[in-house]
């Protein structure tokens, strides 16, 4: 039978890929706290995904979402570090890709360097600015009132933004 064994790491298991490469996932946690057991399954999930498709050269990206500096400290972003490369112990890293700088930070069982959303704050403002510019975005200067009347609720559509 083609199906993996219980003993069997399913990670190992190939899959038909009709898709070419690269397959990236990636785990973006929040630098403002330690990881629990959802952020366990998320890592397990994300980097057992990418190495199901190993031969699409698939890869999983270790980006720390930090975007709210206030409450965001080093020593949770060395936490999570070091539990993720505990939750993926003895499975094949994935390499430190073209980008690798070899700081200690950067070495993990992820694909290159731990990536941070700060590190693409202008990028995205840009992206933000061209869409306004082109008319396919647009701000919203509703109040926190009138968003909250616009917004609807559970039993009550909301309304059309202005």
């Amino acid at each position: 039978t083609d199906e993996p064994s219980k003993e069997e790491d399913v990670t190992s298991t190939p899959l038909p890929v009709t898709l070419k490469g690269p397959i990236t996932t990636r785990f973006p946690p929040e630098p403002n706290g330690y990881l629990h057991l959802g952020h366990a399954k998320a890592v397990s999930f994300n980097f057992a995904v990418a190495r199901a498709f190993a031969s699409a050269d698939g890869r999983c990206h270790m980006r720390l979402d930090d975007t709210n500096p206030s409450k965001e400290d080093e020593e949770y972003v060395q936490s999570i570090l070091e539990d993720v490369r505990w939750i993926q112990r003895g499975l094949n890293p994935f390499g430190a890709g073209e980008e690798g700088s070899g700081e200690e930070d950067d070495v993990g069982p992820w694909f290159g360097n731990v990536r941070k959303t700060s590190d693409y704050f202008q990028l995205i403002y840009d992206a933000a600015v061209y869409l306004i510019e082109t008319g396919d975005a647009f701000v919203d200067e509703l109040t926190a009132e009138e968003m909250r009347e616009y917004r609807g609720s559970l039993t009550e559509p909301g309304k059309e933004s202005p």
